[in-house]
């Protein structure tokens, strides 16, 4: 969602707009309700703001218990 802002680069050239992204998102298990800010849309236009937002909302499941929560790193790959 950030790269749709323009905020990252699919290729190298791309120039990155540091003006747009996401900020105040809200963490794996965190507690919320109808109503709360899940994060905040950075955007340089409406329409590309309501695009990111529902690509924001598409990434939260929500529910009634809080998640196992897994390791965050499955394994790292580094140069050998």
């Amino acid at each position: 969602a950030v790269v749709e802002l323009g905020g990252g680069r699919r290729r190298p050239d791309e120039r990155i707009d540091h003006s747009v992204g996401f900020s105040g998102l809200a963490p794996i298990g965190a507690q919320v309700a109808r109503g709360d800010t899940l994060a905040l849309v950075h955007a340089r236009t409406r329409e590309e703001a309501e695009r990111a937002a529902m690509a924001v909302l598409g990434s939260y499941k929500t529910g009634p218990a809080k998640p196992s929560l897994k390791k965050p790193v499955v394994r790292r790959i580094a140069a050998r």
